[in-house]
Order: C-alpha cells, then sequence, then structure tokens
C-alpha cells in the first residue's frame, strides 16, 4: 500500500509540473490577448462615444441650414458630447452637413512593439428635409415682403429670431414700400433712405403687407378679409405662385378679425408656448412670405437697390410672388401694445405677431419649398 501511494503521489507530482509547464507556455498568449482587448476595447468605446458625438452635432447642425451658423451649432453640439477628440471638421454640401471627429487611443500593450496609439476615426452626415411647398387652408389672407430681401439682417425669418416681435399687417395702410426698404428701425426713428414725411411707418422695421385677391372665391372687400382671417385663407397657394393682390377697405377688420379668432386664448401666454404641442392652437397663423416684382413682369423682382434708386413706380401692383411661409404668434391688442410708427397711438388696426420658428406646418401642407420657420425634423442620412 505504501508503494502504491507513492507511485500515485509522485503521479500527481508529475502532472503539476505539466500543469505549471503547461499554464507558463499559455500565459503569454493569454497576457498578449487580454492586452489586445484592453487597448481595442478602448477604441471601441471611444469610437462608439465619438459617433455619438457627431451624430448628435449633424442633427443639430441640419436643424440650422442654410443659415451661416449652422457649422457653429454643429460642432458646439459634438464638443459638448465628446470634448477628448484630437479635432473635428465640419462640411456643409447642399441641404446636408457632415461632422468628422479624429481621436489616437493611447495604447498599454501594444506599446510594447512599438504601436503607442490606434487611430480612431467617424463621421456622420445629416440632412434637413424640404419643407412645406403648399399650405391649404391655414393662411392669412395678406402676405409679408420678404424681409430677408432686405439690407438688414436683424429682420431676416431666421432661427436666432425666435419670439420677435413683427408688423404683420399695417390695417387700412396695405402696403408701406418704404418699410420694406428702411430695414429695422426703431419706432419713431428716422429712416436714412427716405424723406421725414414718409418716415412715420417705420413701425419698427417690420414688413409691410398686400391683401390677397379673394375675388375668385366669390367674396371680396372686408367681409371677405374678415372670413380669411379668422377661419383661415380657403384657397391654395404653393411657393413660386404668382397671386394677385388687392387693395381695400379693411378698416376696423384687423381688430375685430383678432379679437374673433383668438377668442378663447386670449389668456394664453407665450412664455408657456410650446411648438411641439401648440403649434395648431388659434394663435399661430401661418404667413405668405412674397417678392415684389417689376412692373410689367412676372420672373424679374422688384428689389431695394431699384427702390433706393428712386423707382418706386416701376413695381407691379397687382401681383407678387409666393417664397414660402412664415408662422407666428398672434397677439391681441393688449399684448402688441404701442406699435405705431409715431410712437404714440395704438390700436390702429395693425396686427403683430413673434415669430415662431420650428413650428410644425399645419396637416394640409406638402412638403418641397422655402423654409421660414415651418419645422422638418432633420435625420442622418450616413
Amino acid at each position: 500500500m505504501k508503494k502504491k501511494k507513492l507511485r500515485i503521489r509522485g503521479l500527481h507530482k508529475r502532472q503539476t509540473g505539466a500543469v505549471l509547464v503547461y499554464l507558463a507556455i499559455a500565459i503569454v498568449p493569454f497576457v498578449a490577448i487580454l492586452g489586445l482587448v484592453i487597448d481595442y476595447g478602448s477604441a471601441v468605446v471611444c469610437r462608439s462615444r465619438m459617433q455619438k458625438a457627431v451624430d448628435a452635432g449633424a442633427l443639430a447642425g441640419a436643424a440650422y441650414l442654410p443659415n451661416t451658423n449652422a457649422p457653429d451649432k454643429a460642432a458646439e453640439v459634438a464638443i459638448v458630447n465628446y470634448s477628448k477628440s484630437d479635432g473635428y471638421e465640419v462640411n456643409i454640401n447642399g441641404d446636408e452637413i457632415t461632422v468628422t471627429m479624429k481621436r489616437s487611443v493611447p495604447t498599454s500593450f501594444m506599446k510594447i512593439f512599438g504601436q503607442n496609439s490606434l487611430a480612431v476615426g467617424v463621421t456622420a452626415t445629416a440632412i434637413k428635409p424640404l419643407s412645406p411647398s403648399k399650405i391649404v387652408g391655414h393662411m392669412m389672407p395678406f402676405c409679408l415682403i420678404n424681409p430677408n430681401n432686405n439690407l438688414d439682417e436683424d429682420d431676416d425669418l431666421v432661427p436666432s429670431n425666435w419670439g420677435k416681435k413683427y408688423i404683420l399687417f399695417y390695417g387700412e395702410d396695405n402696403l408701406v414700400v418704404q418699410d420694406w426698404a428702411n430695414g429695422n428701425i426703431g419706432v419713431g426713428e428716422q429712416s436714412p433712405l427716405i424723406e421725414e414725411a414718409l418716415a412715420k411707418n417705420n413701425s419698427m422695421g417690420w414688413r409691410s403687407a398686400l391683401t390677397l385677391d379673394l375675388s375668385a372665391l366669390g367674396i371680396g372687400g372686408a367681409e371677405a378679409m374678415l372670413y380669411s382671417y379668422v377661419n383661415g385663407y380657403p384657397g391654395e397657394i404653393e411657393i413660386d405662385d404668382l397671386v394677385p393682390t388687392e387693395t381695400g377697405n379693411t378698416a376696423s377688420v384687423p381688430m375685430n378679425g383678432t379679437k374673433e379668432r383668438l377668442f378663447g386664448e386670449e389668456d394664453y401666454l407665450f412664455e408657456n408656448f410650446d411648438p411641439d404641442y401648440d403649434y395648431d392652437i388659434k394663435r399661430v397663423i401661418f404667413v405668405p412670405i412674397v417678392t415684389l416684382l417689376m412692373d410689367g413682369s412676372t420672373t424679374e423682382p422688384y428689389t431695394i437697390d431699384h427702390y433706393i434708386a428712386g423707382t418706386g413706380h416701376d413695381w407691379n401692383k397687382h401681383y407678387v410672388r409666393i417664397d414660402g411661409f412664415a408662422p407666428f404668434y398672434l397677439l391681441t391688442d393688449e399684448e402688441q401694445g404701442d406699435v405705431d410708427g409715431d410712437g404714440a397711438a395704438k390700436d390702429k388696426g395693425w396686427i403683430t405677431g413673434y415669430y415662431i420658428p420650428g413650428t410644425r406646418a399645419p396637416s394640409g401642407s406638402s412638403g418641397g419649398g422655402a423654409d421660414f420657420g415651418t419645422k422638418v425634423i432633420p435625420k442622418l442620412v450616413n
């Protein structure tokens, strides 16, 4: 028995030695694999985090297209989400914005073999879909001369002007060309471009309006204006359409129309407005944005340069061309306050509203046109 035990004990020692040898041989590739897993794992984690950052940056930047500050917004959001990158690049190609990030991730094991870092690079491209090209049954029966075409960038219809007050309609003065030309001039201030006698309607530089012609619908005058203002323009207008315009007796229509349209919503505060949920309330109105045309032309724009050159009589007073549609948060007479150009009178039949870019177009609209604020959701394409 003792000899048998010794043989077993000896055999056990030999096995243990073999196992130790095997372990010694296997430990090297095991450590190597572990080191590679750690190094490449760090690179994978870095890549994942950077990918989320560039995705967020591209989507954020696309929301601001076609504005020139879109790359800055994209970079800002990307860096906030991942600040350890070695560098980033933002490029715009039409309605697409691409954000790229790179980083050299330090290695632990691979540096033994001279590989001190792993290069990681990610990219994301986002696109901003086109906004509605036409709106049916939701528009105001008047339109604004495109403020993006004047000399003053401060009053442009861009996202940065969220909540800025615009005069949308001048009551009985359907069109004041000089106000379109002046740019952003404070109440009561003298425009350098016009005579003092014409400076009374500067009205903080907001746009003049033309009344849309509703005679084709079998109604006209103040009655048509009031109906369309309360219920929305019953016709269909599409971008690039030539729209007939008219002037006429609109006395008391804006004030009466405002009160009727906002009945029940007078106490709703703008500070509580949520564009994702409140876009369909009666306070949200969509206004056609238009370009004036040269007299006798259906294609040549009447520009600020024409006005300054003294050719104010050369614009076509009967037609305008639709550039797009802009949403506004309609104000009550009490909320709009003093908007008269002479800085004194109130409630002269004017319509005012806060510009609300980001508001979704109503369900009756369809896609494919210029963007003056209607909300479209950017999406990743790469």
